[in-house]
């Protein structure tokens, strides 16, 4: 069976002094599980040994590479082959019996369908939360971002708010705390409403949610 391509992986943010971790493949494989777990692990005991190399967002890094590599090999798995029925005759079955069979194997099939369905759709909005974390997390190392602009933080449903769609116009992108600065109050409230921010309607307040939510970590000016 072919293995199942979803969104790739990123691998974790790996403080100085340890090993980086090797990006995995797609599907991942069992040695890719070896090592997600490994890097966890020398991330866990790294802190039980009071050392400050890692930090909380390293650590927690760790543990979304490690969730995400177990869920999408789990995914890409093949079927277990059902276990051989016991020798001996079955007693006969008469139509109505075979019936019933037949229906409790459609219904079966129909629940294992959905169930599918349920486990992609949960993995596919995990992968997209974990994606903008790590977005934002990388974006936070950049100051000001005019030296190394912040890259584009999705929307909570994983689209990108400079690429226009059916029902929202493309809007700029924010690439430095000066764009973000510079925002009109129009633009502005439409990205304050495309990430799904409760604020009030203050421009300072909202431009400093909006700076939260990328990772610009700049001091928001008071108008």
């Amino acid at each position: 069976m072919a293995g199942l391509q979803l969104t790739p992986i990123l691998v974790p943010l790996v403080p100085q002094g340890l090993t980086p971790v090797t990006p995995p493949s797609n599907p991942p494989t069992a040695g890719d599980v070896q090592r997600a777990h490994a890097h966890y692990h020398t991330c866990l005991s790294d802190r039980k040994l009071g050392s400050h190399r890692v930090s909380d967002l390293h650590f927690a890094d760790a543990v979304r590479y490690r969730t995400e590599i177990d869920g999408m090999y789990c995914l890409n798995q093949p079927p277990v082959a059902p276990v051989a029925p016991a020798p001996g005759l079955a007693p006969p079955m008469g139509l109505p019996q075979l019936f019933q069979v037949l229906t409790n194997i459609q219904t079966n099939i129909a629940n294992l369908r959905t169930n599918m369905t349920d486990l992609q759709r949960d993995f596919r909005n995990h992968a997209t939360e974990s994606r903008r974390s790590f977005i934002v997390l990388r974006n936070s190392q950049k100051g000001s971002g005019t030296h190394a602009p912040y890259e584009m933080v999705p929307l909570p449903d994983g689209t990108d708010p400079t690429e226009a769609t059916p029902v929202r116009a493309a809007m700029p992108a924010l690439t430095t705390a000066t764009v973000l600065l510079n925002l009109t109050d129009g633009v502005l409230d439409r990205y304050v409403r495309a990430y799904g921010l409760n604020v009030p309607n203050d421009r300072v307040k909202r431009l400093t949610a909006l700076a939260t939510c990328i990772g610009c970590t700049v001091m928001i000016p008071s108008q």
